[in-house]
């Protein structure tokens, strides 16, 4: 039998119950993948061997140090080639919804320059740290809620590429945590400013402005 739904309180403001959530993830996926409880999903034996190359790539890159990591997102030519190498995959898109379904990726078309994130919990911890209080929750709130990818690569986001910020503020305007607020000009020319609702001032100092 199935176990009985679990609530989880997950505050992503404070970071606080992440840990839970990713131990019942962890858990919900082993039960759904032993075969003792006779519930694993039902798959071809080609996209089964896509889930388990896919996790491999995934798993030997975490294994590496976080500077040396290259294989956090995976691109759509790279997807389809795994796809076609490994065979028996009759439509390389219906199994991707399938991947981001049962959590193995994360994926949504037109997102992230149409990516795919393997290392999904890379991507929490760097979005995460943005409220983090001992280091950028006190400047961002100083400044009304109110950031550029520069900026939070000043604070937080040193060791990535550009290429990569600009993914993980792509990943947070997808789950509604900031939302583009203007365009701004500097000497490094056109700049996207983002605000974040949480950090927003009290209505009444912004009435005060």
């Amino acid at each position: 039998a199935l176990p009985t739904a679990t609530e989880i309180r997950l505050s992503a403001k404070v970071r606080r119950g992440g840990g839970a959530l990713r131990d019942a993830l962890t858990d919900a996926t082993t039960m759904l993948r032993d075969p003792a409880r006779n519930v694993m999903p039902q798959i071809g034996a080609g996209r089964l061997r896509v889930i388990r190359r896919l996790e491999a790539l995934r798993d030997a890159d975490m294994a590496l140090p976080a500077a040396e990591r290259r294989h956090r997102l995976l691109t759509q030519t790279a997807y389809r080639a795994i796809c076609a190498e490994e065979g028996g995959v009759s439509s390389p898109e219906l199994l991707l919804d399938f991947l981001h379904a049962s959590g193995t990726v994360f994926y949504q078309k037109g997102l992230f320059q149409d990516n795919i994130i393997l290392d999904q919990g890379w991507a929490l911890d760097k979005i995460y740290a943005v409220f983090d209080r001992k280091q950028t929750y006190k400047a961002l709130k100083f400044d009304g809620g109110r950031f550029t990818r520069q900026k939070l690569g000043f604070y937080v986001w040193t060791d990535q590429h550009k290429d990569e910020q600009e993914l993980l503020i792509s990943m947070m305007r997808s789950c509604g945590i900031c939302f583009l607020y203007r365009l701004l000009w500097d000497e490094d020319g056109l700049i996207a400013e983002y605000v974040a609702p949480d950090l927003l001032p009290p209505r009444d100092v912004i009435a005060d402005q």
